[in-house]
C-alpha cells in the first residue's frame, strides 16, 4: 500500500532533509529552499510548471516517490494564478470568497492527480511548515495555541489546509524529543533526537490511519517499515 503522508513543522526541523533521504524520489522545490540537500530534484516557480510535471509523471518509470516542499508555497502559486485571472493582486478581494473556492478546487485537482500516481505504486511526502492557530475546543473551551499546517481556512473551518489534512493517510509533526531537567529553580531543556509525532496532542494536530506508535525517529526506513508492519510497538527514541 503507497504511503501518502504529510511531514509539517517548524523551522530546522528537517522536513527537507527526510524526504530527500527517500530512495528513488523526485523532490519538487517550490521555495528554492532545497539546494543544501542531495537528491533528484526540480524547481517549480509557477502553477503551470506544476501542472506540465504531473503531465510528464503519468509515464514515470524511474522514480517511486513524488515528494512537495513545500505545500504552502504551492498553495502561493495557486493563489497567485487565480489572482491573475480575476485581474486582483489579493486572492481576498476576489468578492463572495470565490478566489478561496477557487483554489480549493484546484487543490482538489492535484490530489486526484497525485492519488492517480499512487496507482502505480508511488508514495507521495507532502511537505509544510507549521504555524499555531488559537482553538477552544476543549471541555473548558479555555483558548490554546496549537501547531497545525500553514494553508488557508476560513473561520468556519473550510479552506485548503482541511481538505488536505483529511485526504493524507499520515499527518506527522516534525519535532524533537526533548527531556526537561531541574537547574536551581530553573527549568531547562535539553534538545533530543528529532521524531515525527503520529497522533494528536493538545498543541499539535496529528494522525495516523494505521495502527504504528505515537512516536517514532524520523528517518524514512523505520516509518516505512512499521507503514508496512501496522502494530503497536514501543520505539526508543534518544532523549
Amino acid at each position: 500500500m503507497p504511503i501518502k503522508a504529510l511531514v509539517y513543522g517548524g523551522p530546522g526541523k528537517g522536513k527537507t532533509t527526510f524526504a530527500a533521504s527517500i530512495p528513488d524520489v523526485l523532490l519538487v522545490d517550490f521555495e528554492a529552499g532545497a539546494h543544501h540537500v542531495e537528491c533528484d530534484r526540480v524547481s517549480i516557480r509557477s502553477k503551470q510548471e506544476f501542472d506540465s510535471l504531473l503531465e510528464e509523471f503519468k509515464t514515470n518509470t524511474k522514480y517511486k516517490c513524488l515528494a512537495l516542499d513545500t505545500i504552502d508555497w504551492l498553495q502561493k502559486l495557486i493563489f497567485d494564478d487565480v489572482c491573475k485571472t480575476y485581474g486582483v493582486s489579493n486572492i481576498a478581494k476576489i468578492e463572495f470568497g470565490k478566489g478561496y473556492a477557487e483554489s480549493q478546487t484546484i487543490l482538489n485537482k492535484y490530489l486526484d492527480a497525485l492519488h492517480g500516481l499512487m496507482q502505480t505504486r508511488m508514495d507521495v511526502v507532502i511537505l509544510a511548515h507549521a504555524q499555531q492557530r488559537r482553538v477552544t475546543d476543549n471541555p473548558e473551551q479555555a483558548e490554546i495555541d496549537r501547531h497545525t499546517i500553514k494553508l488557508q481556512v476560513n473561520d468556519k473551518g473550510v479552506g485548503m489546509g482541511p481538505i488536505l489534512i483529511e485526504w493524507v493517510d499520515y499527518m506527522l509533526y516534525a519535532t524533537y524529543d526533548d527531556s526537561f531537567y531541574k537547574d536551581g529553580r530553573k527549568t531547562k531543556a535539553r534538545a533530543g533526537e528529532r521524531v515525527l509525532m503520529t497522533q494528536g496532542h493538545t498543541y499539535f494536530e496529528a494522525k495516523a490511519r494505521r495502527p504504528i506508535p505515537d512516536v517514532i525517529p524520523m528517518d524514512w526506513q523505520t516509518f516505512k517499515q512499521h507503514h508496512n508492519n501496522p502494530t503497536k510497538k514501543e520505539v526508543q527514541t534518544n532523549a
